[in-house]
């Protein structure tokens, strides 16, 4: 794919994206990989994330405009993100079979409300439900709701449980500054639907 609505694409050699290109505005977003499908850095304008990644290529560390979070893992299974600045902190649950059901962060618990394709679609703090999302057919967020169905600023910046969440579409790690997936191995792009 090369375009998509206001979008133009380019990509290297294996197929990573290497721009976009936002043609009503004339935004230009660079992307930059190492070793394949590790996304390093990306620019947009002035503003620059990059990513670290361990020696087995699984990501422990993000540094974003306004913030860091260090990743502590046990093999591929995230356990908890150390953050700083816009960064939070949360420590992860999992179940027998290795799904993450919810998450610590500032001194309460959330637990995930899943539908049978593994998508966290609800969310939920001493049994009652506080949040629900709604997700188009290719995992791209529609809308993040508070249990009156007032919609929830969906930001890095955000302070609440919902926004905070990382845990979303397919139970995969949803990364606010750039709308993708992170798989451990590769990243997905819900807007175009493409790895």
């Amino acid at each position: 794919m090369t375009a998509c609505g206001n979008l133009t694409y380019t990509y290297d050699a294996i197929g990573n994206l290497t721009s976009t290109t936002n043609t009503s505005t004339g935004e230009v977003t660079a992307y930059s990989w190492e070793r394949g499908r590790r996304l390093e850095r990306i620019e947009k304008g002035t503003s620059i994330t990059e990513y670290t990644y361990n020696a087995d290529g699984i990501r422990i560390g993000k540094s974003v405009p306004g913030g860091t979070l260090r990743y502590l893992t046990d093999g591929t299974r995230l356990v908890s993100q150390i953050g700083t600045g816009v960064g939070k902190t949360l420590d992860f649950y999992y179940n027998a079979g290795g799904e993450a059901i919810g998450f610590r962060y500032g001194g309460a618990d959330y637990y995930y409300g899943r539908n049978v394709q593994g998508d966290v679609i609800e969310l939920y703090q001493n049994g009652a439900l506080i949040a629900t999302y709604e997700y188009d057919a290719w995992g791209k967020l529609v809308s993040v709701k508070n249990a009156s169905g007032a919609e929830i600023a969906d930001t890095l910046e955000s302070t609440h449980a919902a926004a905070v969440n990382p845990i979303r579409y397919r139970g995969y790690y949803y990364d606010h500054e750039t709308g993708y997936y992170y798989l451990n191995s590769r990243y997905y792009d819900p807007e175009v639907g493409r790895f």
